[in-house]
């Protein structure tokens, strides 16, 4: 009889310094892109008095994210994702900063796709690495804070935006994203995130996790076969249905 997955309390899994960091970082960042959302649609109205216009600032965000979306899983499994969380958010809060400065459409509708370049790659290593930070009880609890933090900051913010927008312009709520973007750029540095077998610069790349014939996975153990086998001298690493092999297990 299946046993029913242990409650973690939510303050708990919030109060962990594994995931505190990120939770916190990933709280402030969300509240600067609601802010910079609005101010973005406000100050491209404001320039062109044309719906067409803000129509084209939408497609800009859109257009890379579906073509650069089916790729960023191979880009996100070749490199160290806390160091990607972190350049991505670094270069997000420049991007931000150019978008405070600058009054011409082209540049913010660059500026604009250069943004949503940088979700396309931040939003699933960030979802790659919850898993190396928390248990699986523990991932269900942290899924159900952030989703009910996530939904009320961006109500707060909407709220906030159109205020400060009618008040002192499109400028302070750009640069209270930068700042947002930096924020979290300082709190992704301080996760301790397990050391991933198989990534760049971190131990090797086909070894890693292999998976045995049973589904289990065995830490650092690689495939090795007899001298004779005709699979160690070709390496090709078939499926058994297409290449019968001998397999035996060494660890490295």
């Amino acid at each position: 009889m299946r046993r029913p997955a242990a409650r973690i309390p939510y303050l708990q899994v919030i109060r962990s310094p594994r995931y505190f960091p990120l939770w916190l970082g990933q709280i402030i960042s969300n509240l600067g892109d609601t802010l910079n959302y609005v101010a973005l649609v406000v100050l491209v109205f404001r320039l062109s008095h044309s719906g067409l216009a803000v129509s084209t600032l939408v497609l800009a965000e859109i257009v890379p994210t579906l073509l650069l979306g089916p790729l960023a899983g191979v880009v996100i499994d070749r490199v160290d994702r806390k160091r990607l969380l972190i350049v991505v958010d670094s270069v997000r809060a420049v991007l931000v900063l150019a978008l405070a400065l600058t009054h011409a459409l082209w540049a913010i509708y660059a500026l604009a796709a250069l943004l949503a370049v940088g979700s396309t790659l931040f939003n699933p290593a960030l979802q790659a690495v919850i898993p190396a930070l928390l248990s699986e009880e523990e991932r269900l609890a942290a899924n159900s804070v952030a989703w009910s933090s996530g939904r009320l900051v961006q109500i707060i913010g909407a709220s906030v935006a159109g205020g400060l927008i009618a008040w002192a312009g499109t400028t302070p709520a750009f640069l209270v994203n930068a700042a947002s973007f930096a924020f979290s750029a300082v709190m992704l540095t301080r996760l301790s995130i397990p050391r991933r077998e198989g990534s760049p610069g971190r131990g090797g790349s086909a070894r890693g996790w292999a998976t045995r014939a049973t589904g289990s996975r065995t830490r650092g153990a690689i495939p090795s076969w007899p001298a004779s086998s005709p699979c160690r001298r070709s390496r090709a690493w078939l499926p058994a249905r297409r290449r019968p092999c001998s397999w035996s297990w060494r660890l490295s």
